[in-house]
């Protein structure tokens, strides 16, 4: 027996494949080439199939030119933002702070796998109805505004123990620079449906939807509801929050009462040389008018607030979309009973033409953040700097509670915190001795937070602590005689998000460079008080 070495047989002779070869760009570094399924899926490294179960692995860098504009398709704080949630804060829906605005990249990339790992089972198949249901996001995914040269890789797994079950689970994680990966930051599944039974599901609602839009239509009319054209329903929600690229900008015009809204689209007759399942452009065109009315409405304190999503129950679109379609999109956002300050709703995707419902996004659901946190949420990363100031010296002993004056004043009732950790972006500014270092997550109460309290406590002396007091009366509406020494700031009521809005105050009042674990750290006000006046007294 002879081994046969050689390819002639197969190609006898033929280089076109090889050629072909030659001129794909490497995707992720020097990781080795598998196969790209599209701008946003470039490279596949691991696919494992086994009776009924299997799973796909892919890796794709943020950095490649098609991906980068796709994330610079939407940009917050001037950053490219491929998920809000960019961050830094975790929260989820129901117990941490996360930060997400467009998942559309999310959303490609998910329909790609689900379509590619279907057909490993069922090789002649049709491209299967597929839904993208309870993306919840964790942290959010910011491209770097610098050193684009060096990959910055994601690696998402979509796996599945019995295709008949019709559910892929999907995960979404970091890849370090040494090729491990990060905890997962994003999670969803796909769920195999049929779009027929969708739009069959859908038609009852029809006349509803339209109903409402009429209505809207008449408020309109009427001087009662708000009518923008296209220029200026992206110029506000610019200045408000996101700034998006042309072919991001499918609403046409848009009429909005309070928290509810429908909108005009046309998606783009140009769409970019990118490979797609659902251009992003595309999702985000018809389904960014929930984000809108909660970052543009008059309902919302938009100057001092801003909302951001972290998800999604249900993404399912019934038919494909296609350069130059039109569709009208409706929505209306309803505040929890849980928390106030947690708003969901389900934007309806409707053929302009006969008004039949072809696509929802259901429970698509935004939290309200006080916008002075906005910088700290969606910065990019940047490579860390060296230090050129002094060198730190080890924190302060905690100082022991003062004694209690005879005359005890009791405080004011407020919900007991949650423990916390509160994680931030890094900051490259030398921080003063004694700084707290930032821990790794936070949880937060369901406690809503107002950026300006009703009405504001009574300005104490002029030292950096008389200062300090000041802002957390304002803040929290706690009176400054109940900010005694021995007070803890958990039982005021101080929870993570509050911490982060404090710290951020201090900062651009105070000019005092902490960390978000401050009260942490130093977690009553006599601790606060002897840091504060050692290192800035």
């Amino acid at each position: 027996w002879m081994q046969y070495n050689g390819d002639w047989c197969l190609t006898k002779g033929n280089t076109f494949y090889e050629k072909k070869q030659k001129t794909i760009e490497p995707a992720i570094g020097n990781t080795k080439q598998y196969q790209s399924l599209g701008s946003l899926v470039q490279n596949i490294i691991s696919v494992n199939v086994e009776g009924e179960a299997g799973s796909v692995v892919m890796q794709s860098d943020l950095m490649q030119k098609e991906f980068l504009e796709a994330a610079s398709g939407h940009r917050m704080d001037d950053n490219a933002v491929v998920t809000s949630v960019s961050l830094c804060l975790e929260i989820t829906f129901n117990s941490q702070l996360v930060l997400t605005l467009s998942q559309s990249i999310h959303a490609d990339i998910a329909y790609t796998l689900g379509d590619y790992l279907y057909r490993k089972f069922y090789p002649k198949a049709k491209r299967p109805d597929m839904d993208m249901a309870n993306l919840e996001v964790t942290k959010a995914l910011i491209a770097k505004k610098k050193g684009v040269d060096t990959p910055q890789s994601i690696q998402v797994t979509a796996s599945t123990t019995n295709i008949r079950s019709g559910v892929l689970d999907l995960t979404w994680q970091n890849v370090e620079s040494d090729g491990s990966c990060a905890e997962p930051f994003a999670t969803a599944q796909i769920i195999y449906g049929d779009a027929k039974q969708w739009l069959s599901s859908w038609s009852p609602m029809s006349h509803l939807i339209q109903s409402r839009i009429e209505s809207l239509e008449r408020l309109a009319v009427e001087g009662q509801a708000n009518r923008l054209s296209r220029n200026l329903a992206y110029t506000l929600f610019s200045s408000n929050l996101v700034d998006y690229a042309d072919k991001y900008r499918g609403m046409q015009s848009v009429v909005m009462n309070d928290l509810e809204a429908f909108a005009e689209v046309k998606l783009t007759e140009k769409p970019d040389s990118g490979t797609y399942a659902v251009p992003p452009y595309y999702i985000d065109s018809v389904a960014h008018l929930a984000g809108f009315i909660m970052n543009c409405s008059d309902s919302i304190d938009t100057k001092n607030n801003y909302c951001v999503t972290s998800g999604w129950k249900s993404m399912r679109f019934a038919e494909p979309m296609t350069p130059g379609a039109r569709y009208r999109s409706y929505v209306k956002m309803i505040p929890t009973k849980e928390d106030p300050a947690v708003f969901l709703g389900d934007v309806y995707i409707l053929k302009a033409e006969d008004n039949s419902i072809v696509g929802m996004v259901g429970g698509i659901h935004f939290r309200r953040f006080p916008r002075i946190l906005l910088n700290r949420f969606f910065s990019a990363p940047e490579p860390a700097k060296a230090s050129s100031g002094q060198q730190a010296k080890p924190a302060p002993a905690k100082a022991a509670p003062a004694p209690k004056p005879d005359a005890q004043k009791t405080i004011a009732a407020a919900p007991k915190a949650q423990d916390f950790d509160a994680q931030s972006s890094s900051s490259s500014e030398v921080t003063p001795p004694g700084t707290p270092l930032l821990a790794a997550s936070a949880n937060t109460s369901s406690t809503s937070i107002n950026v300006i309290a009703a009405e504001p406590a009574k300005k104490g002396g002029n030292g950096i602590m008389d200062k300090a007091l000041d802002i957390i009366a304002n803040e929290t509406a706690i009176d400054l005689a109940d900010l005694e020494d021995d007070a803890d700031f958990a039982n005021l009521g101080i929870d993570s998000l509050m911490s982060l809005v404090l710290v951020e105050k201090f900062q651009k009042e105070l000019d005092v460079k902490v960390n978000g674990s401050l009260f942490l750290d130093y977690p009553t006000i006599g601790d606060l008080r002897e840091w504060l006046e050692k290192y800035y007294g």
